[in-house]
């Protein structure tokens, strides 16, 4: 399990990078689109291991930062799929670029909200 935590943590940090790169980076390239998959699939995994490794106690789902954890984490998801679905529209679409990087950027936001929840609970863990 120690090993899966720590590939789970690096997983974060990777996609926390990832994010990051993409604001910086040309827009529509095919690397963009390949890091923009990279975020999805990293994010879906860490999720995934959270749920099967992380057991949920009663004093976890009480915990202020658990909930804004837990919340932050699905509109990033749905920020997320705004996003790529928009990306995809986009590149046909123009007008559609706007709706894409607004989301990103609330995307990004939500991401950074999530993970320093996920953070300060290990800092101070439910009682």
């Amino acid at each position: 399990m120690h090993l899966l935590q720590r590939g789970n943590e690096a997983l974060t940090v990777i996609t926390l990078v990832l994010v990051g790169w993409q604001f910086f980076s040309k827009k529509g390239t095919r690397a963009h689109i390949i890091r923009a998959h990279v975020v999805a699939l990293f994010a879906i995994t860490v999720v995934t291991l959270n749920t099967i490794f992380v057991p949920i106690t009663p004093e976890l789902r009480q915990n202020l930062f658990f909930l804004v954890h837990i919340l932050t984490g699905i509109f990033f998801f749905l920020c997320l799929l705004i996003t790529i679905v928009t990306g995809w529209i986009a590149r046909s679409a123009p007008d559609m670029k706007r709706l894409h990087a607004d989301a990103s950027r609330v995307m990004g936001l939500l991401l950074i909200l999530s993970v320093s929840a996920a953070a300060l609970l290990i800092f101070f863990p439910p009682r």
